[in-house]
């Protein structure tokens, strides 16, 4: 019974003992975690306004970069362009770069990795990022607009854009402000693989918040500040990698893809010509989402917009004789990026054994169309219209004779020009490109019509963010009716071309362009996309106010159109449509029918009016994709089988989350000192706890029987 009892209690001491030792421990892991939170967070909890979350103390997030303004990834296969973060985000103090000498000091900043604020007039010179890409310091860069400063000339497109798309042979260096990059100088920015190092444009209020906290930290001033530092943040990782093939199999990229949109005042059917008035509808830029280009081309798809309209009207019905030549107006997308739409298009008209556009029942095929005619830039140069052909003929001929007669009635100058020599970058390249035989190749009637000689573009910002209101001078009266004078040029030249009238004696009724209408569509596009026609027209205003940005982008699904599209489509429906303002209710519904090429319904989403009109969405994706995931492999383009190596094989990665952040940072030495005083209480903690736990003694006393 003794022993029993003395054991018991024994077994109850070393469990009070066990227990002593685990409460100890605790205490003191509990207590050095308290000692290394409160040395982190105590003095951010000091800064002011404590109410604020914690995150948006330490960070201030860049509001014009959530989710968009950065360079991006591209790859065709055989290239790679564009930008990527590493997948973390790159990190580096921010250095401001607006002057020649401002680069030049930066040779000297010491720090191991900088975010470089460029200011947009020091990006235009080609030696700035030349410079800059040279230091393994430069983790990344921000473009920004610096205030009451001249835009010099630039354009981050190649000399020769698409060269190596469409129809062989182009050797003239269109875009002269572009290049500075390349083995030969010859490639712009935008056509660099500029690896792992993100280049994010920096709104002009994110901008004014980043120059203030910079000159408040003295960071303007010195080469090499003390700490601590402003620095940069900027996360746009990219998942493709290698080539186009190789990230299209991992579904780490898609083709650039969207739709074309075309239109014709008589419902089309096989035996009649058809006369194609194109534009473009796409543009590029660095950044993507500031894919403007006011000249290029939104210039010449505005003329086609309104020439559509005044053909349409009711008074000028007589054109939609079947006696005459019926017309297309069509609206190529992605040509940018190697002629996406027009490839397409021409693919389809001249495939064996038969064409399948517009649709397999009603095919058109190139021997149906007598006369092309297509409006490219139009703002930038003098009152000229200058108009290029691959070979001169009959056709090409009598366009420029019946273009340069409508001038002449519409009684503005405007002078029509012939340029000898090679096609401009244009959509026809692509369409000729398809002609396999030379004789048809030299006969067809295909005209670009343009504001630029035969020497180089007038667009001094050609295919970049500066190709915007204010380049063309979007709201002035001068734009307005120089744009009217042509639209209404555009039209007569089409009544002639269609019904065989002399341009000097045409009977056409109504002559004169709406230019008021031009000047709705300027502003809608160039200044504000929210605009009333807008909203009338699609009802959504996703975009925001601002220009419209129309970079091609990626499309997984044929029947969805994305805004900019659907609200071309709407114009277009509109300004051709055979009846206006037609009744419809839950019984009759405005609602399309799909069924090319025949009138269809289509309604206004805004404003709910229903129109009647020919007009259609095609799928703008290159032919050389066998599927969405998959590119042909090269070989004749006979049918669907092989790859034309002048088609376009572009694609775009995808990426997670575009986002840019700026904060102070401590210098490295203060950093690593924080951790490891940090850690040296943490280790000192343990250690008591450790001596406590292990000498800790209770006195206690054996409970036995007497």
């Amino acid at each position: 019974q003794n022993r029993t009892t003395t054991t018991t209690m024994k077994m109850k001491m070393n469990v009070d003992v066990g227990v002593g030792r685990w409460c100890c421990w605790m205490v003191g892991v509990v207590a050095a975690a308290a000692v290394v939170a409160t040395m982190v967070l105590v003095p951010v909890a000091m800064v002011e306004g404590s109410s604020t979350p914690l995150k948006e103390r330490i960070y201030t997030a860049l509001d014009g970069n959530r989710g968009k303004n950065a360079c991006t990834r591209l790859l065709s296969d055989d290239k790679v362009i564009g930008c990527s973060s590493p997948m973390k985000g790159a990190v580096g103090i921010i250095f401001r770069i607006a002057s020649s000498q401002e680069l030049n000091n930066f040779a000297d900043a010491s720090r191991d990795s900088y975010i470089p604020l460029v200011a947009q007039d020091m990006l235009a010179d080609p030696n700035t990022w030349t410079t800059l890409a040279q230091y393994s310091k430069v983790k990344g860069a921000m473009v920004y607009s610096r205030n009451n400063t001249s835009r010099a000339p630039w354009s981050p497109e190649d000399v020769i854009p698409n060269k190596d798309y469409g129809l062989n042979g182009s050797t003239t260096e269109w875009n002269s402000v572009g290049g500075g990059y390349g083995q030969d100088s010859k490639e712009g920015l935008h056509s660099q693989d500029l690896g792992d190092r993100p280049i994010f444009y920096i709104s002009p209020n994110d901008a004014d918040v980043i120059l203030q906290k910079l000159e408040a930290n003295s960071q303007l001033l010195d080469v090499n500040p003390p700490f601590p530092l402003l620095s940069a943040n900027l996360d746009s990782f990219m998942w493709a990698a290698a080539d186009a093939e190789t990230c299209l199999r991992r579904q780490f990229c898609d083709p650039l893809k969207s739709h074309n949109i075309y239109g014709t005042l008589q419902e089309y059917n096989t035996t009649q010509e058809v006369i194609m008035v194109t534009a473009q509808m796409d543009t590029s830029a660095l950044f993507h989402d500031l894919s403007f280009g006011a000249n290029a081309d939104a210039s010449g798809m505005i003329a086609l917009l309104t020439a559509a309209k005044l053909l349409g009207l009711d008074e000028n019905a007589g054109i939609r004789n079947e006696t005459n030549k019926n017309i297309m107006f069509m609206l190529f997308n992605g040509e940018s990026f190697g002629y996406i739409g027009s490839s397409k298009v021409a693919f389809q008209m001249k495939r064996r054994p038969a064409s399948n556009f517009p649709s397999v029942a009603y095919p058109l095929s190139f021997d149906q169309v007598p006369f092309y005619v297509e409006l490219g830039q139009l703002l930038t140069g003098d009152d000229n219209l200058n108009t290029f052909a691959h070979t001169s003929n009959a056709a090409t001929s009598q366009i420029n004779t019946v273009l340069t007669a409508a001038a002449t009635q519409v009684g503005a100058p405007i002078g029509v020009v012939e340029q000898p020599g090679e096609l401009p970058p244009a959509s026809l390249r692509a369409i000729l490109n398809a002609f396999r035989n030379n004789t048809k190749l030299n006969d067809f009637g295909g005209v670009f019509v343009s504001d630029h000689d035969n020497t180089a573009y007038t667009n001094n910002y050609y295919h970049s963010r500066l190709d915007d209101s204010e380049n063309i001078g979007s709201s002035t009266n001068e734009t307005v009716d120089k744009l009217c004078r042509i639209s209404s040029t555009i039209a007569r030249t089409l009544w002639s071309l269609s019904t065989g009238e002399d341009a000097a004696t045409s009977t056409m009724p109504v002559t004169d362009a709406d230019c008021d209408y031009v000047r709705e569509l300027l502003y809608c596009i160039n200044v504000d996309q929210t605009c009333d026609l807008v909203r009338n027209s699609i009802i959504t205003t996703a975009g925001g106010v601002g220009p419209m940005s129309r970079y091609v982008g990626v499309n997984r699904f044929a029947n969805s159109v994305t805004r900019t599209v659907g609200f071309f489509f709407n114009q277009l429906a509109a300004n051709i449509a055979v009846a206006k303002n037609i009744s419809f209710d839950s019984e009759n519904p405005c609602k399309s029918t799909g069924n090319i090429p025949f009138y269809q319904k289509v309604q206004w989403n805004g404003n709910k009016v229903c129109y009647r009109t020919a007009t259609f969405t095609h799928v703008a994706l290159s032919p050389a994709f066998e599927s969405y995931y998959k590119l042909k492999p090269l070989g004749p383009a006979v049918v669907d089988g092989g790859r034309d190596p002048r088609w376009s094989t572009w694609t775009e990665s995808t990426w997670d989350e575009l986002q840019g952040r700026v904060f102070l940072s401590d210098a490295p030495q203060s950093q690593l000192a924080t951790v490891i005083g940090g850690l040296a209480y943490f280790l000192v903690v343990i250690a008591i706890t450790y001596f406590l736990s292990t000498f800790l003694t209770y006195e206690s006393h054996l409970l036995t029987e007497d």
